[in-house]
């Protein structure tokens, strides 16, 4: 079986899919086509012998490759970090990407009413109703319970990470830096943390726009006319899909700076304040 080297585990709408097309480009590193595997979150007590598909899908890696696997759920579920042990070894190095955990649940509210699964439209009102957990021991959907709150509660999470493999082997990501004028030395250090060639050039990219409909009633439309793809071919049924959906589809207004600084100091605070300590990063991007 293949050796893997490190895996990114989370968070969710910090970033991940943007580091995942970024690291695919490094000659040196090996990312299969799929992204998320979630063969260690979907399942709490995966079999030894459902192992071997997991290693297939390295199959086409060269020899002398770093490879990884990125699969941004794995952060959140408390008997993951065990999991990925067990299959892994304790040898494997852990990266987790971590946002501004208000912002990054705003993204992941419209993220989820893009895609049609939450439809509520108050974002400060949905929040109020979360019963925060902080150590979810089974998944359910991946949209429901949608826990906008306690996924953005990272002290807990990146410490079962640390308690599991050592704090030398989990490398905290700070997204305002990677994605921000730190891009290039954030880089720098993501790769000495791999160990790959730390001179890889890669200009800076944070692409994976949310989008809400204009009209679900044309979205819906849009999704059940799929069968026409097979009348007029993929080639042009992808062209007619992304016009139509540039028509119907309009970015969501931004998080208010006031909602933003409501959030963080009534949910977050006090687990920004542990996780510092923890990661020993200044967090103060967050809350000043």
């Amino acid at each position: 079986m293949s050796k893997i080297d490190f895996v990114v585990v989370g968070a969710q709408k910090a970033g991940t899919t943007s580091l995942y097309k970024i690291l695919r480009k490094h000659q040196d590193i090996y990312l299969p086509e799929e992204k998320e595997f979630h063969f260690f979150d979907k399942n709490p007590y995966p079999q030894t012998s459902q192992i071997v598909s997991y290693f297939e899908r390295f199959s086409e890696a060269k020899k002398q490759s770093i490879k990884g696997e990125i699969t941004p759920d794995y952060l959140f579920y408390g008997y993951v970090p065990e999991n990925i042990k067990k299959f892994l070894g304790d040898d494997i190095k852990i990266i987790a990407i971590l946002r501004n955990p208000a912002k990054r649940a705003y993204s992941q509210f419209n993220f989820h009413r893009m895609k049609g699964v939450e439809r509520t439209t108050d974002f400060m009102e949905i929040i109020k109703e979360e019963q925060i957990n902080n150590n979810v021991l089974q998944y359910d959907k991946w949209y429901s319970p949608p826990y906008y709150l306690s996924r953005g509660m990272y002290y807990n999470q990146v410490s079962r990470f640390i308690n599991c493999f050592g704090k030398e082997k989990v490398h905290v990501i700070i997204f305002e830096k990677l994605f921000g004028e730190n891009y290039n030395e954030e880089l720098e250090k993501l790769l000495n943390f791999i160990g790959v060639n730390t001179e890889f050039k890669q200009e800076t990219m944070h692409e994976h726009p949310t989008k809400l409909n204009k009209s679900d009633t044309l979205f819906t439309l849009l999704r059940m006319g799929r069968w026409v793809k097979n009348v007029i071919g993929e080639p042009i049924y992808q062209k007619l899909r992304v016009h139509t959906l540039d028509k119907i589809q309009k970015k969501p207004p931004s998080l208010s700076k006031e909602n933003e600084k409501e959030i963080i100091y009534e949910y977050f605070l006090n687990d920004i304040k542990k996780l510092e300590d923890l990661v020993e990063k200044d967090l103060k991007i967050w809350y000043e």
